[in-house]
């Protein structure tokens, strides 16, 4: 119950014009009032009460916040109603008074506990058997209903005098409108208020109830934000008659009345729906989804029948006062809220559950059923949802897919050169269904962050690492492009190198095996000399690094030999050659000297420190095609070999690198930080070779 009164009428005048309503013809009513001389607001009240004349089936339009559109009267039979017992309860004060009943703030007295309360009595002059009958239905309606939304049944009597009433949980809260916008709620916390109440509605459905009146002054929300649904003084159960909705609509409340309220239709549980939709429309805009200029008691009834309803983000009445721009409506919340208040009861939601989940997928930010699931959205709307997890995916994805793009035009030109015979259209097609397989294939990356049964995230909850995404995806590799032996290459390289880069327990065991595969794949697809086999050599070689024999050093030299041969511009080829050129002159490798020194690739110099120059040279030589000068690949490759160079008397060009190294990287190095990476070490060690201390 609303705490607090509210504004009061003549309720004399409005009885005279309704006694005098009944004394004519049903069919000459409507005319009638008409040509009376009277407001919007009285017309409203007077018809509400010839629904109970009407229809037979009407129950007392007595709500318990505003009794029938909150017209109040002084008198409620004897004014000194107040004070007065009522069983174990003493009549407070007067909550609200109407056209056929009353409400009153009640405290129980007995000292059992301290309880407040709200009374609902049925006024004198109603108390026939018709309104006697609606009055019971309501309270058999409403005390099948136990939800902690829902205003509760405490008990039910008569006066000594003969007058029924019902004990009603007392709540002391505001309308759900009223609540949002004197808290400043976000669209978020509207959204999660709304789906309780939704929860209330739900568990009314349940009982095969429909509620038929709801609008905001009927959800009352307490201080600490609990919403309670009142007032079933209009419900109907499903089973009653054919379903038929025979209130006038003056009995409901026009703003939140369906269509087929207004046109006389079958009820059903979509009613409610539609209802609630109106009311998120208004707790999201501030206004309704209609915008007539010809409105009848407040509202346009045609335009409710008839009118497409104005999308949230759209309405022209748009409340400023609003802590969020209607931008955000854009998209899925237009779409649910217009889904709700579909003309037709049948394109609405099945169920309020079904409308609640839609509402929580959004908050969730996952895609919503109202909304067509086109590929383009469920993408957009599983990144905004999964950023982090994303973000690593597509490092793996990025990679798979540029590798495989090198790897698809290095087959095409494989190809041409072996003089294959393909017909343009039926390559087009075939690389298009590839490019189709190699999408689906990487999507899945991106489902092993989403929860979902359907997906393959659904084990881990969704917080499947990116390792957990490549140890359930590695094994499906080998079925999934079996026919195509070049993507299958590809795919392993890129699984070896993101397992032996992670540096996980296990990770380069599980890397030599995917680089063995694409090696051997390569070398029957392409034959034993290609620029693909020599990166798949030197892959093998790092997974063994650092080296325990003769065949895997060879394996290096081979693959240098083999890539200067195939692509000498192949970006793999400086940092083969980077590895060999430290191998022969690093002294931690001291040990290894010998071995590198058998199969270094020729020509070559016999020394060890000259050939490794050489190698160092060429390696230069191959980065400034692919860097800048005085870029980090460039500076970091000069600290690499500043000490070289001193070794074998290029003094000048040895304090050249030492320069822009220590330009570059030196402060790290003044503030003692030697050990953080390579190249800082190295400065510290020219430092020392050389006797330097500057």
């Amino acid at each position: 119950m609303l705490n607090g009164s509210v504004q009061r009428a003549n309720w004399q005048e409005v009885k005279v014009l309704l006694m005098d309503a009944l004394a004519l013809d049903p069919t000459s009513r409507r005319e009638f009032l008409n040509h009376s001389s009277i407001t919007d607001a009285d017309r409203s009240e007077i018809e509400s009460l010839l629904a109970m004349e009407e229809a037979t089936d009407g129950i007392l339009d007595a709500s318990a916040l505003e009794l029938s559109k909150d017209f109040l009267s002084n008198e409620f039979g004897d004014s000194t109603i107040v004070g007065q017992m009522i069983g174990p309860y003493e009549l407070v004060s007067e909550l609200g008074l109407g056209g056929m009943g009353a409400v009153y703030l009640a405290r129980r007295t007995d000292g059992r506990f301290d309880q407040q309360v709200a009374i609902k009595f049925l006024k004198r002059e109603f108390n026939i058997g018709k309104t006697r009958e609606s009055f019971k239905r309501e309270v058999d309606i409403q005390a099948k209903l136990t939800h902690p939304n829902i205003a509760a049944i405490l008990d039910t009597g008569t006066t000594d005098d003969g007058i029924p009433y019902i004990v009603m949980e007392y709540v002391e809260g505001q309308p759900i409108d009223w609540f949002c916008r004197e808290q400043h709620l976000g669209l978020t916390a509207r959204l999660k208020l709304f789906n309780k109440t939704c929860e209330a509605v739900g568990h009314a459905h349940q009982n095969l109830i429909v509620h038929r009146d709801i609008k905001p002054s009927n959800i009352l929300v307490s201080r600490d934000g609990v919403p309670k649904l009142l007032d079933f003084g209009i419900s109907k159960p499903l089973d009653s008659e054919d379903g038929r909705d025979t209130t006038l609509i003056n009995a409901m409340t026009p703003e939140y009345a369906s269509p087929e309220q207004i046109n006389g239709a079958k009820v059903t549980t979509a009613t409610d729906i539609y209802s609630l939709g109106v009311i998120l429309f208004k707790l999201l805009t501030g206004t309704y989804p209609y915008n007539s200029k010809n409105k009848n008691s407040g509202y346009s009834l045609n335009e409710i029948a008839n009118s497409d309803p104005t999308p949230p983000s759209e309405a022209t009445s748009f409340s400023p006062l609003l802590p969020f721009s209607r931008a955000r409506l854009k998209g899925d919340i237009d779409n649910i809220i217009l889904k709700a208040i579909s003309k037709e009861p049948a394109k609405r939601y099945s169920t309020v559950e079904q409308f609640a989940e839609d509402i929580w997928r959004h908050i969730d930010g996952e895609p919503v059923t109202a909304r067509p699931a086109t590929f383009s959205y469920r993408v957009n709307k599983f990144y905004k949802r999964n950023k982090i997890a994303v973000a690593a995916g597509l490092l793996i994805a990025i990679a798979l897919v540029g590798g495989i793009s090198v790897a698809l035009w290095q087959a095409r030109s494989a190809r041409a050169s072996a003089a294959v015979a393909v017909a343009e259209s039926d390559n087009a097609k075939a690389e298009q269904k590839k490019s189709e397989k190699i999408s689906n294939f990487l999507m899945k990356v991106f489902r092993y962050a989403n929860p979902n049964w359907y997906a393959e995230g659904f084990s881990s909850g969704g917080e499947a690492r990116v390792i957990d995404a490549l140890d359930g995806m590695a094994p499906k590799i080998d079925t999934e492009f079996a026919d195509q032996p070049d993507v299958l290459a590809e795919l392993h390289h890129h699984f070896g190198d993101a397992y032996l880069s992670r540096k996980e327990p296990g990770g380069r065991e599980k890397a030599k095996v995917h680089f063995e595969k694409a090696f051997t794949l390569r070398r029957a697809y392409f034959g034993d000399w290609h620029e693909l086999v020599a990166k798949d050599m030197l892959y093998l070689y790092y997974v063994q690094t650092p080296p325990r024999s003769d065949e895997s050093v060879k394996m290096l030299s081979d693959a240098i030999v083999m890539m200067r041969s195939t692509n000498p511009n192949n970006l793999n080829l400086p940092y083969m050659l980077e590895d060999y050129f430290h191998r022969l002159s690093d002294d931690e490798f001291s040990g290894f000297y010998d071995m590198f020194m058998r199969h270094v690739p020729h020509p070559a110099p016999d020394d060890k420190y000259l050939a490794a120059d050489q190698l160092f040279d060429e390696m230069m030589g191959l980065l400034r095609l692919h860097f800048a000068e005085d870029s980090n690949q460039i500076i970091t490759q000069k600290c690499a070999g500043m000490s070289l160079k001193f070794k074998i008397g290029k003094t000048a060009e040895a304090t050249e690198f030492y320069q822009e190294c220590k330009k570059r990287y030196g402060a790290e190095v003044e503030n003692g930080n030697t050990e953080s990476n390579s190249h800082l070490k190295r400065l510290a060690e020219f430092q020392l070779l050389t006797g330097r201390g500057d």
